[in-house]
């Protein structure tokens, strides 16, 4: 056998190829006899290789399907089966058969003949394995190339089997396809436009056809990841059903690429900043980079969050914030369920996994949400011995990719107890927040959400009664003060109230065991441990670890302040009756 290889190939010394059509060109001058391509748009590939290498390099091509058998181009719109010399060849054996007595050109410029085997990997079963290795020397000299087609890397009967026959590992080739550049997903959104004012105009006068570049340009982001087949569909639904491109409506297609999926979960929520009481540092922080996937951060040399991992207190609104960066940045948030990720098959999990950061990735500029990733990552130190190393794997896998930079994706990640992580998972963050329980300004904020979400406002509480509120529910998180209005509310229906009264506030306030109280050894811990390790998550957190450190090198002979003993200060407390001294501690203020 003589190799030959093209001189331009050699000359080249580009690090890399600008796209999948740049590599498959050097592989086919190269004489790379058998490439496999991954792709799920069959079509687009086939238009993209004759436009791009048949056309400009003078190549043949001839088509395959299993139905069609080998036939060229213009046949396919036609779905009649191949004829004459080419009769049969829908049976993968005469196929290649036929591959093999095919003449090239005389012409040794133009001596090369492309075969683009449509979905061959659901045939690649002895003996079509061992067929295509003995005719591989004869592909090599011809200058013959078969392309192989399929959405995913598989072989046998129907692609039952993962991976490559491993006969013919060292013969093949690996390209994929990539899915329309935002470039591309731009033209493509222009061109229908402009179709439809010569089509639609003056027939349907409800429908908007002027849209400006910045919508131009929402629309891009949220049909990015998508095929052109998706993005058609989006368009089209978007159009029947709102006489309009909206961006809103094209993103929710995204989520039928999640509803296939059950590992990653979309998640849709009008949630927003204004909704997650205190935080304002670190709400400070992610608004900042609100605008990293834009193209002028990209020009102006601007890197997105690789991630942010969120940690403190259980209850203090860590999942609440993650679901509002969603809203913040106007990309998608997708919620990772790690268990779901582990399967009994072997090699299965570590697949899972790379098909999730796929998935990210297609849905990319993404949020990739990780909800108390201590308790699917805490056993990776085991792993070898229950269960023979998966979980190892996996958090290998999710490891690499986070290094690397998963392409447009940011993860987000909230845990309670930071130290059951793995510090190398720790160091691929950006930033690490605690989130502590919250100041006297935090929950003061925190109720008047709650409230104003069940159709009330704080204010009209009077303002020493909203003091008493903020007093009792020092040392609260955010999540016990929602449950305490909950109950408040609760109680006042119950009793056949008009609305929610400060004395069943109140009531279920003293009733609220704070997680603080019940777990103070460990909350203690958590708190300490915060101080000087980690980014404080508020201003009023940073003040009061300051005060704190700043008070460990004096002497404490004050005594701690007691709420019941504050309150007689309050001027509606002074001139109660003594009989109200017998009412117990926890109830004292129900008269409020």
């Amino acid at each position: 056998m003589t190799l030959e290889v093209e001189p331009e190939i050699i000359t080249s010394a580009k690090p890399a190829y600008r796209d999948s059509m740049e590599e498959i060109l050097a592989l086919i001058k190269g004489r790379v006899p058998i490439i496999w391509v991954l792709t799920h748009e069959e079509n687009r590939f086939i238009n993209d290789f004759n436009n791009s290498i048949a056309i400009p390099n003078q190549r043949e091509v001839w088509l395959w399907s299993s139905y069609q058998g080998l036939i060229q181009e213009e046949q396919i719109l036609s779905l009649e089966r191949a004829s004459g010399d080419q009769a049969d060849t829908w049976n993968p054996q005469k196929a290649l058969k036929k591959i093999t007595e095919m003449n090239t050109s005389s012409d040794a410029e133009n001596e090369n003949i492309c075969f683009i085997l449509r979905d061959f990997h659901t045939v690649l079963g002895e003996p079509i394995p061992r067929q295509m290795r003995d005719m591989y020397e004869h592909l090599v000299n011809k200058k013959k190339t078969i392309i192989i087609t399929s959405p995913l890397l598989a072989h046998g009967p129907g692609g039952n089997k993962p991976g490559i026959p491993p006969t013919l590992e060292k013969q093949i080739s690996i390209v994929r396809y990539e899915l329309p550049t935002k470039e591309v997903i731009k033209d493509h959104i222009n061109e229908i436009v402009d179709h439809m004012k010569t089509t639609t105009k003056g027939k349907r006068k409800d429908t908007k056809l002027s849209y400006t570049e910045e919508e131009v340009d929402s629309f891009v982001k949220a049909l990015q990841g998508l095929t052109f087949i998706e993005i058609d569909n989006a368009i089209s639904t978007s159009i029947t059903h709102m006489n309009k491109l909206d961006a809103d409506k094209l993103l929710i297609n995204k989520k039928q690429l999640l509803r296939k999926s059950e590992i990653l979960e979309f998640i849709q929520t009008p949630i927003s900043m204004d909704e997650v009481g205190g935080l304002d540092l670190v709400k400070d922080y992610l608004g900042k980079y609100s605008r990293a996937y834009t193209e002028e951060a990209k020009i102006y040399g601007v890197e997105p969050l690789k991630g942010v991992l969120l940690t403190g207190v259980p209850g203090t609104g860590k999942s609440l914030l993650a679901k509002s960066i969603g809203k913040l940045w106007k990309v998608p948030l997708l919620r990772l369920d790690v268990g779901k990720v582990m399967t009994g098959l072997v090699g299965g999990s570590e697949s899972k996994m790379r098909d999730v950061i796929k998935q990210a990735e297609a849905m990319s500029p993404c949020i990739l949400w990780i909800d108390e990733v201590e308790k699917s990552l805490a056993g990776t130190k085991s792993s070898n011995f229950s269960d023979g190393g998966t979980l190892a794997r996996v958090f290998g896998t999710l490891l690499t990719a986070m290094q690397d930079g998963m392409e447009g994706v940011t993860i987000i990640a909230t845990a309670n107890d930071i130290t059951m992580l793995p510090p190398e998972f720790i160091r691929r963050f950006n930033e690490v927040f605690f989130v502590d329980l919250p100041g006297p300004e935090e929950r003061s904020e925190i109720f008047n959400i709650h409230l104003s979400k069940r159709n009330r406002n704080f204010n009209n509480f009077k303002d020493n009664q909203q003091k008493v509120f903020i007093a009792a529910t020092e040392d609260f998180t955010g999540a016990e003060i929602e449950k305490a209005i909950k109950d408040g509310i609760a109680a006042s229906f119950y009793q056949d109230e008009v609305d929610l009264t400060a004395k069943n506030l109140l009531a279920a306030i003293a009733d609220t065991k704070p997680i603080s109280k019940v777990m103070a050894s460990k909350v203690k811990k958590l708190r300490d441990r915060a101080t000087g390790s980690f980014r404080f998550a508020s201003s009023w957190a940073v003040k009061a670890a300051t005060e704190k450190k700043a008070n460990k090198t004096k002497t404490n002979t004050g005594k701690k302040l007691d709420i019941n003993d504050a309150v007689k200060d309050i001027p509606i407390f002074k001139n109660k009756n003594k009989a109200k001294e017998t009412t117990p501690k926890t109830n004292r203020f129900l008269d409020i």
